[in-house]
């Protein structure tokens, strides 16, 4: 009796489902890509890596500080006193090779460190 009122629910969920949902455009949930709906691949990466930073702080040790665009924390094996790792809240990979977005970035990492030492 149980499993067959669960069946019939699953049955009247999905097709609610469908008719809440069948004039919608379909979209993936995390696009990546450079049109207006999709979000650039250091954007997505910065995203991501913020996330685990919140969800999962057992995995970074001790946040110092954050901001928008950057993130402080102690690090975790320190082979001094006062041993801190700051990091962008987005991928850049060379700082050779900046992109106009990435410099936000970076003049907060300084402005960061500045605030922090």
């Amino acid at each position: 009796m149980v499993s067959s009122l669960v069946l019939i629910g699953f049955i009247v969920g999905i097709f609610v489902g469908y008719m809440l949902f069948v004039d919608s455009k379909p979209r993936p949930f995390l696009r990546v890509g450079q049109g207006a709906d999709g979000w650039p691949p250091k954007e997505l990466a910065g995203l991501l890596a913020s996330v685990l930073v919140q969800k999962t702080p057992w995995l970074i040790p001790d946040v110092i500080m954050e901001t928008d665009k950057t993130v402080v924390f102690k690090h975790p094996w320190p082979k001094h006193n006062i041993h801190y790792i700051f990091a962008p809240k987005r991928d850049i990979k060379n700082i050779g090779e900046l992109a106009n977005e990435d410099k936000a970035y970076i003049i907060d990492l300084f402005s960061t460190v500045g605030t922090v030492t």
